[in-house]
């Protein structure tokens, strides 16, 4: 693996990553991995993410297109959630001295873009571009150069590069499961087909985006997310153009 595989200002999937780790295990295992500007953000439990620069987590392969994520974290409260069969897979059996790996749940990698609002953009975040109604899509990457971009469709994205005002909405973090490690890819449709279905429709996508808004979050029902949705503040969403619009409607 050589620098090719990381363009300057690309993002990597789950089975980029993983490999990315693998060609890189001996270097993680002494922390020695400064050459590649890559982060994560995860999930750690109900309305709580982490982050994670390079060097610092690993990604396993469970099944054909499947992946589980590792993060290192040196306290002592990981240590009885520390799964060191993984190490011993991942770092095959040599010594390593990054802490005690924990299992998380993906959600996505910084982008080298930011919002209006001076937040860095992760793939999976909601964004509303240039203020248009009609463009508020998740962060995906270009399936060719792996920039990061707007997904409209499965067959369809816009780099963010071509906007000049972005704006995170929310994330598609919501309706996790612990058991179910379903691709950042897949939450992206899953988004899209919840929000938009086959057209357009205003009052599905703002239900839809309250649910965005309450995330990470690992409730299963509407109706657990539309009574949290009184209390979206408690998730660190900020998004005030929304909250106006929903009271002038």
């Amino acid at each position: 693996m050589n620098n090719d595989i990381l363009p300057k200002g690309s993002v990597l999937d789950e089975a980029m990553l993983h490999d990315l780790c693998h060609h890189d295990a001996y270097k993680i295992s002494f922390g020695s991995v400064a050459e590649w500007d890559v982060s994560i953000r995860y999930v750690l439990d109900e309305n709580c993410f982490g982050y994670k620069p390079y060097g610092q987590f690993l990604v396993t392969n469970v099944c054909p297109d499947e992946y589980e994520f590792y993060v290192f974290d040196s306290n002592e409260i990981w240590e009885e959630h520390h799964n060191a069969d993984i190490c011993d897979d991942f770092f095959q059996g040599q010594p390593h001295h990054i802490g005690y790996a924990h299992r998380v749940l993906f959600a996505g990698m910084r982008t080298a873009y930011k919002d209006d609002f001076g937040d860095d953009i992760y793939t999976g975040d909601i964004v509303w571009a240039d203020k248009n109604p009609e463009l508020i899509f998740p962060v995906d990457k270009l399936l060719d150069s792996g920039e990061p971009a707007l997904m409209k469709s499965y067959n369809e994205a816009i780099p963010l590069k071509e906007f000049k005002s972005l704006i995170r909405m929310g994330t598609v973090l919501y309706n996790l499961d612990w058991n179910d490690p379903m691709s950042l890819c897949k939450r992206n449709v899953k988004f899209l087909y919840e929000a938009y279905g086959e057209q357009f429709n205003l009052p599905r996508l703002k239900r839809v985006l309250a649910k965005a808004q309450i995330t990470p979050s690992f409730m299963q029902t509407n109706d657990a997310y539309e009574l949290m949705s009184q209390f979206g503040e408690k998730y660190g969403w900020r998004n005030k153009w929304w909250q106006q619009r929903n009271k002038e409607e």
